[in-house]
C-alpha cells in the first residue's frame, strides 16, 4: 500500500514541473495498485484539468466532437463498469467542456461514484465559480455524503448568485438546523448504533462506528461489526471489505510489536503466520475482484511461494505464463516452485525456456547459475 503522504510529494513535484500528463499516468498506475482511495480520483482530476487549461485550445472543437462519437460507440459493446472508466477518460481528456461534465457526472451518479463526483466537482467549479448547475450538483452530492458543512458552504455561495431562490433559503435553514444538532449531540458508539438501527444500509455510519471502535484500539469490536454486517449486507462492499482488512493487519502488527518486545518467541512465529494467510487472504480477494489484473494475481502467486504453499503457486504462475510483462520471473518462480515440490524435471524444463526469452543481462546471468547448479 503506497503511503498517501509521498503520492501527495509526487503530485506536488509533476504541478510545479508542469508534467501534467506524467502525472495522470502516474496517479493511474498508483490507483489500480491501491483501490479505494479516494485522493488518488481527486490527483488525477486535478492534473487533467490543469494540463487542459495549460494546452492551446484550437482543436478543443474536433476533440470534443470525435470523442463523443467514439464513446458513444464504444459504450455499445461495454460492462457498467468499463462504461465507467470510459466517461472517466473522456472527461479526462476535456474536463472544462460542460457538455462532457454533465455527462461525467451524470455517469457517477448512476454508478454511484460519489467521491468521484464530489472531486470533479470541486476542481470544476473553481474554474466556473458562477455556474448554478455545477454547484447545486456539487451540494446535492454532498448531501448524499451526509457532509453538511460543506453543502452549507455551497447552498450559501448559489444564494449569492442567486438571492430569490426561495427553496435554497429553506436548505439552508434545515441544513444549519441539522449541523447545530450533531455539534449538540455528542457521537458515540451509542449514538451510532441508534443510527444504524434507523438506517442499517449506510455504510458511511458503519464507517464511523468502526473508526470510533479502532480509535481506542478496539479492534475485536470493530472487526466483528464488519464481518456481522458483511454477512447479512444486501450487495458486496468493497469499502468495508479493505477498511476489514486494514483493520485486521494494525491488529495483527500490534500485537507482533508487543510479541517482540517480550520476546515471545512461539507468539512471534503464530502472529506472523496469521499475517501471511492475511496477505494471502486479502490478495486473493483483490485479485478476483479484478480477473483482469495480472499484477495482482503476480502478487498473489509470489505470496503463495513465500508461505511454501508450492501447489497452490504453481496453479497462479501457470495462468500467468503469458503475462508479458513479468514472463521471465513468472517461468523463474515456476521453475523454484516445481523444484521445491520435488519435480526437478519440470523446473529444468522451465529453465530452458525462461533462456529463450527476450531477457535482461541479469536475467540471463541468474538463469545459467540455475542451470548450473542442476548439473
Amino acid at each position: 500500500m503506497t503511503d498517501i503522504n509521498d503520492i501527495q510529494i509526487k503530485a506536488d513535484q509533476y504541478l510545479v514541473n508542469k508534467e501534467y500528463q506524467q502525472a495522470i499516468d502516474y496517479f493511474k498506475k498508483v490507483r489500480k495498485q491501491n483501490l479505494g482511495i479516494s485522493k488518488i480520483d481527486y490527483l488525477i482530476y486535478r492534473n487533467a484539468i490543469e494540463k487542459y487549461k495549460y494546452e492551446k485550445k484550437k482543436l478543443i472543437k474536433v476533440k470534443v466532437f470525435i470523442i463523443t462519437i467514439i464513446y458513444s460507440i464504444i459504450t455499445l459493446f461495454l460492462n457498467k463498469k468499463k462504461k465507467f472508466k470510459l466517461i472517466e477518460s473522456m472527461w479526462l481528456h476535456i474536463p472544462l467542456e460542460k457538455k462532457i461534465i454533465k455527462k461525467f457526472i451524470t455517469k457517477c451518479s448512476d454508478f454511484k461514484k460519489y467521491n468521484n463526483a464530489i472531486h470533479a466537482l470541486e476542481l470544476v467549479s473553481e474554474n466556473f465559480k458562477s455556474d448554478i448547475w455545477i454547484l447545486k450538483t456539487l451540494a446535492y452530492f454532498y448531501d448524499l455524503k451526509y457532509d453538511y458543512p460543506n453543502e452549507l458552504i455551497i447552498r450559501e455561495k448559489i444564494i449569492k448568485l442567486n438571492s430569490d431562490d426561495d427553496n435554497e433559503k429553506k436548505l439552508i435553514e434545515n441544513l444549519k438546523f441539522k449541523i447545530s444538532d450533531a455539534e449538540e449531540k455528542k457521537i458515540t458508539v451509542s449514538s451510532l448504533l441508534e443510527d444504524i438501527k434507523h438506517d442499517p444500509n449506510n455504510v458511511d455510519l458503519h464507517i464511523q462506528l468502526v473508526n470510533k471502535y479502532v480509535n481506542v484500539r478496539n479492534f475485536d469490536s470493530a472487526i466483528e461489526h464488519i464481518e456481522e454486517y458483511l454477512k447479512i449486507a444486501i450487495s458486496e462492499n468493497f469499502r468495508l471489505k479493505k477498511k476489514l482488512f486494514l483493520i485486521k493487519e494494525q491488529n495483527f502488527n500490534l500485537q507482533l510489536a508487543k510479541a517482540e518486545d517480550d520476546k515471545n518467541i512461539s507468539e512471534i512465529e503464530i502472529l506472523n503466520n496469521s499475517i501471511n494467510n492475511l496477505k494471502i487472504e486479502k490478495l486473493t480477494y483483490f485479485s478476483s475482484h479484478n480477473p483482469n489484473d495480472k499484477q495482482l494475481r503476480f502478487e498473489l502467486a509470489k505470496q503463495l511461494l513465500d508461505q511454501n504453499k508450492f501447489e497452490q503457486a504453481i496453479i497462479e504462475f501457470e495462468k500467468l505464463k503469458n503475462f508479458e510483462k513479468r514472463q521471465t520471473a513468472i517461468y523463474l518462480y515456476l521453475s523454484d516452485a516445481y523444484f521445491r515440490s520435488n519435480n526437478k524435471k519440470k523446473s529444468i524444463e522451465l529453465l530452458k525456456k525462461a533462456s529463450n526469452l527476450n531477457n535482461s543481462l541479469r536475467e540471463n546471468t541468474e538463469i545459467k547459475a540455475r542451470l548450473k547448479n542442476f548439473e
